[in-house]
């Protein structure tokens, strides 16, 4: 793949990055999660991205993105 998603903790809130693979430069910043982001994953067809917090309120929850805008989709919580 060309880009690489990640999931931290380190803010006040959780959050994804989206980095160029062959750069190392920064693409997008996820945010929207109160809890730190301990999963992440692509779809398939590289459109949409999943990641996955341990929201202590809601027992879990999941967001689904876009791809290219790196707007939110989706929202499950558990």
């Amino acid at each position: 793949g060309q880009r690489i998603l990640t999931g931290s903790g380190n803010t006040r809130r959780g959050e994804a990055k989206v980095w160029d693979a062959e750069k190392g430069t920064e693409i997008l910043t996820l945010l929207g999660h109160n809890d730190k982001v301990t999963s992440v994953s692509f779809s398939p067809d590289g459109k949409r991205f999943l990641t996955g917090s341990g929201e202590t309120t809601r027992r879990g929850e999941a967001k689904v993105w876009d791809a290219e805008k790196g707007t939110e989709v989706l929202s499950f919580g558990g």
